[in-house]
């Protein structure tokens, strides 16, 4: 097992994603980026119907009081923030993270690897006792079929990368981030170390090519967002 402080810290030249084994084999094949489900599936537009259909049912649900501000943000491609901060509620391609950490705990609070797929499935779940309409021209990724499926939370790391490959949240270039944090973060105490790096986080413009990309499941306790949070990354051959 590799240990997370001593083994697995931010170096400069490593980036992060997280998602779950669902997605492992086509990782692996195409590389990270490559595919992009919410584009190509149309899951937004899902969302949107699902949502529509619990309205139209009429359901009523804590869960779904706790997380309707956030699909409504989704559908309308609007801004929600905690306190002063703005939450990325972007998917038109995929993101890295500076520090794996941020990225595990990305991982381990998706049950299927995708937190857009995860919105679907959670209003899906309530719909499953009534008879909701779900047209297959809405439904290009035949959502049920995750339904059952058992996923690991795993982490990517992407070893090789060129900084004009990456774009902040914003659109702009990664460049001047990347060249402050490089500086600052070797004279920061050990304590500062994830505050620093914990939200910087980047698009890819390109795809990474599978072979320089190293695979960890992600076993942990505690609460992926607390104080309690322990990962621990697994290498997979």
């Amino acid at each position: 097992m590799v240990d997370r402080k001593n083994d697995i810290n931010f170096n400069a030249k490593s980036l992060w994603h997280g998602t779950s084994t669902v997605f492992l084999d086509s990782i692996r094949h195409h590389g990270l980026g490559a595919i992009n489900i919410a584009k190509k599936y149309e899951l937004i537009a899902l969302l949107d119907h699902l949502y529509k259909e619990t309205a139209r049912l009429k359901i009523k649900h804590t869960g779904l009081e706790n997380k309707r501000n956030s699909i409504n943000t989704i559908i309308s491609n609007g801004k929600m923030y905690h306190g002063k901060m703005e939450l990325n509620y972007s998917y038109d391609g995929t993101f890295v993270s500076l520090s794996p950490i941020r990225a595990s705990m990305y991982a381990c609070t998706t049950s299927i690897g995708s937190e857009l797929l995860d919105y679907c499935l959670f209003l899906l779940n309530l719909l499953l006792d009534y008879e909701p309409n779900i047209p297959e021209e809405v439904d290009l990724i035949n959502i049920k079929q995750f339904l059952n499926v058992t996923a690991k939370p795993i982490l990517i790391e992407v070893t090789t990368f060129t900084d004009d490959n990456l774009i902040l949240e914003d659109g702009s270039p990664a460049q001047q981030l990347l060249n402050e944090i490089r500086t600052e973060y070797p004279k920061l105490p050990i304590e500062e170390h994830f505050m620093r790096i914990q939200f910087s986080n980047f698009k890819l413009f390109n795809p990474i090519e599978p072979s320089v990309l190293n695979f960890y499941e992600v076993e942990y306790s505690g609460h992926p967002f607390g104080q309690d949070f322990k990962p621990k990354f697994i290498p997979i051959k």
